[in-house]
């Protein structure tokens, strides 16, 4: 659905920014998103490098056990399989927010967005979208983007911050610390 009309109709121009992406802009909603990624990632992390350790320790006692002339080729074969999945998720852990911001935000494309507390409304390169802030869980704020956390979703939605007004980032700012409490 197309919330252009909708959105220029309201007349929010308080609360309504303006960017043109460029490849600068792009580059640290890409660092901004891996960063947010990565520390979401940090338990599974932490349990792919035990994973890791037990494959490798797995990998020599079936070596040993090789050189002595009994083994498993099963066991070979887990450690390998082992391995190369950790080495694709961890490929997918870079990759995925270069793709995301690539998608979203082309260079060249005007992203519009605005906040009154209550709702978050963009016009990007994939259309437009307004959504009621009670969606998000979780809201991060960065020199260069706000990323939101929806409530029913592990994906991290980004936003450059410099399409958002400060009136628009300090609503933002309110309606999520009443939330948390603080």
């Amino acid at each position: 659905m197309d919330h252009a009309d909708e959105l220029s109709d309201h007349g929010r121009s308080e609360t309504q920014g303006r960017l043109v992406v460029d490849a600068h802009t792009q580059e640290r909603l890409i660092a901004d998103l891996r960063n947010r990624l990565t520390e979401d990632a940090m338990l599974i992390l932490v349990l792919l490098g035990v994973a890791g350790g037990v494959a490798l320790i797995a990998l020599i006692s079936t070596w040993h056990a090789f050189a002595e002339g009994s083994g498993d080729w099963m066991l070979v074969l887990a450690v390998v399989f082992l391995g190369l999945s950790l080495s694709a998720i961890l490929y997918r852990l870079r990759r995925g927010p270069r793709t995301a911001v690539l998608t979203s935000y082309p260079i060249g494309s005007v992203v519009e967005a605005g906040s009154d507390g209550n709702h978050l409304w963009q016009t990007a390169a994939l259309g437009s979208t307004r959504v009621t802030l009670d969606v998000y869980s979780r809201m991060w704020l960065t020199a260069d983007s706000v990323m939101l956390r929806p409530k029913s979703s592990p994906v991290t939605s980004i936003l450059p911050r410099s399409a958002l007004t400060e009136k628009a980032v300090h609503a933002l700012e309110a309606r999520f610390n009443q939330k948390s409490g603080g």
